[in-house]
Order: structure tokens, then C-alpha cells, then sequence
């Protein structure tokens, strides 16, 4: 038999569990989304303003003023390369996770008579949380390497417009380096890269997956 003491015990433990289940579940995922998400968009941000300067002051026979821009502007994707090693592990966990808590929730559609009823509610506000965290998350990482290629598109302009000009002189090293230097792609852990299209498709899949497995759940309970 149990005494009060053991009773008490368990109840502690119990109440932990229920204040811990809720950081775990929705609070951390949260902030590691939300921080990287800020990350994500100052980078962003930065490179767009790079983009406009290179626009409005870059010339690319001025080796003075091409090293200034192009120093600044190395230095952000130096900091994009470092973060997506930093992040690129923390982000694939609570992608992996967040598909999991939809698999889930499906499985319990499929399953279960009175869903509607009884979990309706916590799945919409489950979905609104994920798909508008991961939304957001993915278009601001996607949109990073898409505005390096625009950068790159705007000293080939340069380039071409000014060379027209001058047709006796060689634009500075520093933009050639520029132009040979690979984009960054933010990835999760390297398993997959974020573009535009890798929420629709990764949700696509994830449910598709939860359909199948049912299905052949229920093939295999009705073969017995």
C-alpha cells in the first residue's frame, strides 16, 4: 500500500510532467521557430539593402568603392553560411516534429468516430500554429538565395552597362570572385533545402504517407 508521502510523490511528478509537456511541445519549438525565423529575416533584410547600394553605387572599374561594397557584402553571406551551420540541426528537429504532430492528428481523423467532437478544436489550433510558423520560416529561408541571385543579375547588368562605356577596361577581381561564389541555401540538417514550394510539398507528402499506412493497416487487420 501507498502512503501519503509515495501519493505526494506521484502527484509532484504528475504535475511536472503536465507543466513540462506544454514547453516541450509548443513552447521551445516556438522560440528555436521564432528566433530563426528573426535571424532569417534580418539577413534577408540585409542582403535586399545590398542589392539596392550595388544598384545605386556600385562601379565595378572603381576598385576602391567595388572592394567597400563587396567586402560589406561578403561579410553578410559569411554570417548566412555561419548560421545555416549553426541552425541548420535545431531547425530539422522541430521541422521532423512538426510533421510528426500532423501525421498524428491525421491518424486520429482516420481513426476515431467522435474527432470532430472532441479534438477539432486543439487540431485547428495545432495547424494554425505549424503551418503558420513554418510558413512564414521556410519563405523567408527560401527567398535568401533567390535575392543572391538577383545580386548577381544586377553586377552582370553593371557590368554589361558599363562596359559599354569603356570597353578598354576590366572590371575589379573582386566582382568576378563575387559572381563564382556559390549561393547559400539554407537546408535542415542537409536532408532537404528550403524553397517556396517545400511546405506544400513536405504536408503533401507527410499526409499522403498517414493515408497509406492507415490503408495498409487496415488491409493487414482484415487479412487476419
Amino acid at each position: 500500500m501507498w502512503n501519503s508521502k509515495d501519493e505526494n510523490f506521484i502527484f509532484g511528478i504528475t504535475t511536472l510532467i503536465e507543466i513540462l509537456r506544454p514547453i516541450q511541445e509548443i513552447i521551445f519549438p516556438s522560440i528555436v521557430t521564432l528566433l530563426y525565423t528573426a535571424i532569417c529575416y534580418s539577413l534577408l533584410e540585409y542582403i535586399r539593402y545590398s542589392k539596392e547600394i550595388f544598384k545605386k553605387d556600385l562601379d565595378v572599374f572603381y576598385t576602391l568603392t567595388t572592394n567597400t561594397l563587396t567586402k560589406n557584402y561578403l561579410e553578410v553571406v559569411k554570417g548566412t553560411e555561419d548560421f545555416e551551420e549553426l541552425f541548420s540541426n535545431p531547425v530539422a528537429i522541430i521541422v521532423f516534429k512538426n510533421f510528426c504532430t500532423v501525421s498524428i492528428v491525421i491518424m486520429d481523423i482516420l481513426h476515431l468516430k467522435d474527432w470532430l467532437s472532441k479534438m477539432a478544436m486543439e487540431a485547428i489550433l495545432y495547424f494554425a500554429l505549424i503551418f503558420g510558423s513554418l510558413g512564414i520560416l521556410t519563405k523567408c529561408a527560401a527567398d535568401i538565395p533567390l535575392e543572391m541571385l538577383r545580386i548577381k543579375s544586377v553586377l552582370l547588368d553593371k557590368i554589361s552597362e558599363q562596359a559599354q562605356k569603356n570597353r578598354f577596361l576590366r572590371y575589379d577581381i573582386q566582382i568576378d570572385l563575387l559572381l563564382k561564389r556559390k549561393v547559400c541555401v539554407l537546408t535542415a540538417c542537409n536532408l532537404f533545402s528550403f524553397d517556396r514550394g517545400f511546405l506544400l510539398k513536405a504536408m503533401i507528402t507527410v499526409i499522403a504517407q498517414a493515408v497509406v499506412f492507415d490503408q495498409l493497416g487496415s488491409t493487414l487487420k482484415n487479412s487476419e
